[in-house]
């Protein structure tokens, strides 16, 4: 009972690291490793472990057998194999502290399990450094990163880069190193639909854009890595909020949220895009925030449990957006708020549902420091039937 207990405290700590104590840098009869292990529920298998091979390679993979063994893909710089190490003797998984060698297999085809011909065979001979030297240069898309749409959880192998968005989808890419650009479609599993994407790799973040075609003028997409473990780049120079230099500062906050019962939940926010000859192109607001300022489900721990809620002017329920003058001046130019909610009401029995409402407002026709409210509804039956509304507030400054 007690080493269960242990085992289980174990994991418990890993899940809030995020991290193993076998992450390092190790020797190996092929060249040298990073290894760095991610664990938690949203990974795959538990968990993924990923790090530089040599370099110009990359060893992706996820730990098997209870931790008892790593499985996955490298790629020398030239062409795509299979692995899987073993955690040493007197060890019970890679988990464990003081781990500084293994053994294991390899192949092109297979990773050939359990061989014993010295072909096949991979050692770690000894652990040279600590994560803390870990600085990948080739295997650097790997790994959770916490975006602007959710998390997006990435594993690479050469150039191809595969995973998960929010749990709700998949990501298929490839990346150019010359450019510093990953490009590929992701599939959202809940819409059904294939949309496209475009990141630029600034070291441990990206900026970039997606969309439901190839024109990918839907939006923004940026984020950051959950663990920054690749070599830094030069950092991009984030705007000021000072508006005395050219440009204006537009707040957009949620005020109030009303319906038929009480228990509100579901997601509602806002975008800000440029109207332009070249185009509509989604305008990041200040921060780089989710345009989500809330997003809840049915059992999430922020449900609104009253029918009439008043939100706290923090930065929590609002979001800014910098405009320079110039534009704001340029005829051929226009801003479009698009305020979108999607609100729901839990009850026993069938929640009530009131769908999707967007609504597009000009900044230039828009009433400024007045509340705006859009109502909602929901068509069905005694139960599943009702009323109710969003109101939302612009100022300048």
């Amino acid at each position: 009972m007690k080493k269960i207990i242990t085992l289980l405290l174990l994991f418990i700590g890993l899940q809030n690291s995020a991290q193993s104590m076998s992450d390092g840098v190790y020797s190996t009869n092929f060249g040298t490793i990073n290894l760095t292990f991610e664990v938690g529920n949203e990974y795959p298998n538990g968990g993924i472990v990923y790090g530089d091979y040599k370099d110009n390679g990359t060893i992706t993979g996820s730990t098997a057998n209870n931790g008892k063994e790593i499985t996955g893909n490298f790629h020398n710089g030239a062409a795509e194999g299979k692995f899987i190490f073993f955690s040493p003797s007197g060890k019970q998984h890679f988990f464990d502290s003081g781990i500084t060698s293994f053994n294991g297999n390899w192949g092109y085809g297979t990773d050939n399990k359990y061989s014993t011909n010295p072909d096949f065979i991979w050692k770690a001979t000894n652990k040279t450094a600590g994560k803390e030297v870990i600085k990948n240069v080739t295997n650097v898309w790997s790994g959770k990163w916490n975006t602007t749409d959710g998390n997006l959880i990435l594993q690479q192998v050469g150039n191809k880069v595969t995973g998960t968005y929010k749990g709700i989808g998949t990501v298929n890419a490839t990346y150019t190193p010359q450019t510093r650009k990953l490009k590929g479609t992701f599939y959202n599993n809940n819409t059904k639909k294939t949309g496209h994407f475009e990141f630029n790799f600034e070291g441990n973040s990206f900026k970039g854009k997606w969309g439901w075609n190839t024109s990918m003028t839907d939006g923004v997409w940026n984020g950051d890595k959950h663990i920054k473990n690749n070599k830094e780049l030069p950092k991009v120079t984030v705007p000021s909020t000072n508006t005395a230099s050219g440009s204006t500062k537009f707040t957009v906050a949620a005020i109030n949220i009303q319906a038929s019962n009480d228990n509100i939940y579901g997601f509602w926010g806002f975008k800000l895009f440029k109207v332009s000859a070249a185009g509509r192109q989604q305008v990041q607001n200040f921060g780089n925030k989710s345009s989500d300022v809330y997003n809840q489900t049915e059992n999430g721990s922020k449900i609104i449990t009253s029918k009439n809620h008043n939100f706290s002017h923090s930065p929590e329920f609002f979001r800014e957006f910098i405009i320079p003058n110039a534009d704001l001046n340029n005829p051929a130019i226009k801003f479009e708020l698009e305020v979108y909610v999607h609100a729901k009401n839990k009850r026993t029995g069938t929640n009530i549902d009131y769908g999707m409402r967007k609504e597009i407002y000009r900044l230039d026709t828009v009433g400024i420091n007045k509340n705006i409210t859009i109502p909602f509804s929901a068509d069905g039956n005694i139960f599943t039937s009702g009323i109710g509304s969003f109101t939302f507030k612009i100022a300048k400054s």
